[in-house]
């Protein structure tokens, strides 16, 4: 599975199958996801810190950008965007949300690699009944 992925656009012939693909990452064994929607203002920087913390552990780590984030499912944004304006958001071991950021925290290292780290420690410990 590559390091980075980017979802098919709006408009795209593929469009229709960018949430299996999505489940597909999330879902790939001992892997943490950071899910980034959307263009917001300083993309470019939020990529980039993404994909640079993604590969100092490149064996687990994976990131996917939705430039166009009405392909995917409401409920997936609803639940990325958490009821504010969430650009990212770090999916963990057992395949659910650790960590969310907003644009600013998305553009910082120290802020993504935490939420990376949250997303690993979800394998750490067993599951509350």
């Amino acid at each position: 599975m590559p390091l980075f992925t980017v979802l098919p656009r709006k408009g795209d012939a593929n469009a229709a199958d960018a949430p299996a693909i999505l489940r597909h990452i999330i879902h790939e064994p001992a892997t943490v996801v950071m899910m980034i929607l959307g263009r917001p203002p300083g993309i470019e920087r939020i990529l980039e810190v993404a994909i640079g913390r993604a590969e100092a552990a490149a064996q687990t780590r994976r990131v996917v950008h939705a430039p166009d984030p009405e392909v995917l499912e409401q409920a997936t944004i609803d639940d990325i965007r958490a009821g504010k304006n969430h650009v990212s958001a770090a999916y963990g071991l057992r395949d659910t949300i650790a960590a969310r950021l907003l644009s600013g925290p998305a553009k910082d290292k120290i802020e993504v690699e935490i939420a990376f780290a949250l997303a690993e420690q979800q394998g750490l410990n067993p599951p509350q009944p």
